[in-house]
């Protein structure tokens, strides 16, 4: 298995379709990747919209709540992948994220991990702004080799918020490193229901 794509869910029935359809228009061998999806104690019809797929996607079920950190952290053991990705609920993903980013871990062994640029979308998954991974990072949409990912202790299951800023002062203090491809290749969903907008709510 080259790549294990990780899809954490609490409560996002309402965008969690188009999540992993995304995942299953990809122009990679099917053969070559699985669809994990992790679903953090849902309350809504999430667990219907997983089940809906069958035998298509590996499904985990968490008992309890246990935060966006540890639900990925889960969906890592449990892969099978030489690389791995993430992907959020509400995000998704173009055709080309898989082949392009794989190729480059592939061809480039000297690179531990591989980011997209992406679009920001609307509530309805309407492109709205080009942004560069660079300029504003996103925990998802970067490819690791899973290795190296576990190498550095995973995502701090500690955390609730700002997870993904602590594990990449952890992956920069290894000295690993992380090229960027200019293509928008990952979609990054705004809306209310969001944990960064929820976060920013709380602290303005």
């Amino acid at each position: 298995m080259k790549i294990s794509i990780i899809v954490t869910n609490y409560n996002y029935s309402k965008f969690l379709d188009r999540a992993i359809r995304s995942a299953f228009v990809q122009n990679y061998p099917t053969d070559k990747y699985e669809l994990i999806v992790v679903d953090d104690c849902s309350t809504d019809k999430s667990l219907e919209i997983i089940e809906s797929f069958g035998h298509l996607i590996r499904k985990i079920y968490l008992k309890d709540n246990v935060g966006l950190s540890k639900a990925r952290n889960i969906g890592v053991k449990k892969s099978n992948g030489k690389y791995i990705i993430f992907i959020d609920a509400d995000d998704f993903i173009h055709r080309d994220l898989l082949f392009i980013a794989g190729m480059f871990l592939d061809q480039n062994e000297m690179f531990d991990a591989v980011s997209v640029d992406y679009f920001t979308v609307d509530e309805e998954g309407y492109e709205k702004e080009r942004v560069t991974f660079n300029d504003n990072p996103l925990a998802c949409g970067i490819m690791y080799r899973k290795e190296r990912f576990i190498d550095i202790g995973m995502f701090d299951e500690n955390l609730r918020v700002n997870e993904d800023k602590e594990f990449s002062d952890r992956f920069n203090d290894k000295g690993y490193k992380m090229h960027n491809i200019r293509l928008p290749l990952y979609r990054y969903r705004k809306h209310k229901q969001s944990l960064t907008y929820k976060h920013n709510e709380e602290i303005n």
